[in-house]
């Protein structure tokens, strides 16, 4: 686990001191989450991110949705 200065908290697997393989990136005062794949420190691969106003489930590369996707 490792805890941010912006209230994020990272729960995950960690490579050469990145977020690498799968992951959980939350903020529980924002309602901010994010649960799937990482690759060097960006959300790479099949994730869900969600607000307390929508929710994205679908692909990511390089910290952008890509691909096929429901919103």
């Amino acid at each position: 686990m490792r805890m941010y200065k912006n209230g994020f908290v990272y729960y995950g697997e960690w490579n050469n001191n990145a977020r690498n393989g799968w992951g959980v990136y939350e903020n529980k005062q924002t309602g901010y989450r994010y649960a799937g794949e990482w690759k060097e420190d960006r959300k790479n691969g099949f994730g869900k991110e969600s607000t307390l106003t929508w929710v994205y489930e679908g692909n990511y590369v390089a910290d952008k949705k890509d691909g096929f996707g429901v919103w």
